[in-house]
């Protein structure tokens, strides 16, 4: 249950730890549903560490594979690649989840990578997110 108090829910990825992904990418997807369901508060979803993954075939469709030259800016600058990790698209009509396609989100969802080496980027967004 989201409570009446809560006006921002941030999810959180270390993106760079391939041992806790699949089960961050199901509560996610969870969190994302119960949120679209019942209160609809916006969310943050903070992918960290992007600089430090070192297996970008983990992330990147095969076919994109060919055509892609793995390196340190392909998650950290590349919204497209993360959201389709994590089973999300962006539609004209909204955001989706990849396996339920007919639902569409009525929540606000932003999508933010963040590198391990930036911390004052860190900071900064902790203390927008904090303002009054």
């Amino acid at each position: 249950m989201v409570s009446p108090q809560i006006s921002l829910i941030v999810f959180v990825i270390d993106i760079a730890d391939t041992l806790t992904l699949d089960t961050a990418k199901e509560k996610l997807h969870e969190t994302i549903v119960y949120n679209n369901q019942h209160r609809q508060v916006p969310m943050l979803v903070l992918c960290n560490k992007t600089d430090l993954v070192t297996d970008y075939r983990y992330f990147v469709a095969n076919k994109k594979i060919k055509n892609t030259k793995p390196n340190n800016r392909l998650l950290g600058s590349n919204e497209d690649t993360l959201l389709n990790y994590l089973g999300l698209e962006n539609r004209d009509s909204g955001l989706v989840l990849d396996e339920s396609i007919d639902v569409q989100f009525e929540l606000d969802l932003h999508l933010v990578s963040l590198r391990a080496a930036h911390a004052g980027l860190q900071q900064d967004l902790v203390s927008w997110m904090t303002k009054p």
